[in-house]
């Protein structure tokens, strides 16, 4: 698996649905740059947690459909962040908590999100980082 050079360990759960009528973010490059952001942050967050701690991280991702949301969650180690970078990560497009970045992964996951007219909650505790989006399966 390509995630396995990330030394982190991982526990994906995908959606498994035989109706042809997804909504038209599961059919769409939307889904792809949603993703993509949402895996770099974890596996680049838990890298850093792995390295300040000298212990295995865990990523987990679940992608699945549930009284009419398609569900997406990750979960991950996390540095500690500092408070008035959570309470901004998505809301401003510079807000970053990594060096050499320029925050705009949280702000393409941010209007995907608004696009879909979907659900954006993550929470913050303990060094473990957990993002859900929730988007209503028919529109």
């Amino acid at each position: 698996m390509i995630l396995s050079k990330y030394h982190c360990n991982w526990h994906l759960k995908l959606l498994q649905t035989k109706n042809p009528l997804l909504s038209n973010l599961w059919k769409s490059l939307s889904l792809v740059a949603l993703l993509g952001n949402i895996l770099s942050n974890s596996i680049e967050a838990c890298q850093e947690w792995q390295k300040l701690n000298n212990a295995q991280g865990n990523i987990s991702l679940q992608l699945y459909k549930r009284s009419g949301l398609y569900i997406i969650t990750c979960k991950n180690n996390t540095v500690p962040l500092p408070r008035d970078i959570v309470d901004s990560l998505f809301g401003r497009s510079e807000i970053t908590t990594k060096q050499g970045h320029d925050g705009f992964g949280t702000t393409i996951i941010k209007d995907v999100v608004q696009k879909y007219k979907g659900f954006l909650d993550f929470i913050y505790k303990d060094e473990i980082f957990t993002l859900k989006l929730k988007f209503p399966a028919i529109h």
